[in-house]
């Protein structure tokens, strides 16, 4: 991976099947790309908000893409089931953390600590093995 790349890299995104999430962006979006439709549907709502559908269980892959072509985000796209399992993980002095888990766990930021909602940054989802 060049350094560019690892700078637009983000953490995973995670939501659930038939649910919308509205993502704010830190600059304008000309075009998003969705690895696999199938899985999820984004589109660009206003030039620095995106809304993502969860249309079946599975990852795939988001890239959006600013008016010269150049990508300023990178992120894995979830969908997991809308009966997944949360867990809230709370370690010493240490902010809680929140996974969901469906035959695996991702850590997600928006659950309790959060409010649920997505923050002005991209989620983060961690594979917890």
């Amino acid at each position: 991976m060049n350094a560019h790349a690892a700078e637009i890299q983000q953490r995973p995104i995670s939501l659930s099947l038939n649910t919308v999430a509205i993502l704010p962006l830190a600059q304008d979006a000309a075009t998003v790309i969705v690895g696999n439709p199938g899985v999820a549907n984004v589109q660009i709502e206003e030039s620095r908000r995106i809304m993502i559908l969860g249309q079946s269980v599975g990852q795939t892959n988001l890239i959006v893409l600013d008016g010269e072509g150049k990508a300023f985000l990178s992120a894995a796209l979830i969908v997991v089931p809308a009966n997944a399992g949360r867990v809230t993980v709370r370690r010493g002095g240490k902010p809680p953390a929140d996974y969901v888990c469906s035959g695996r766990c991702f850590q997600i930021e928006g659950g309790e600590a959060g409010g649920g909602r997505l923050p002005s940054a991209p989620p983060a989802a961690v594979p917890v093995d």
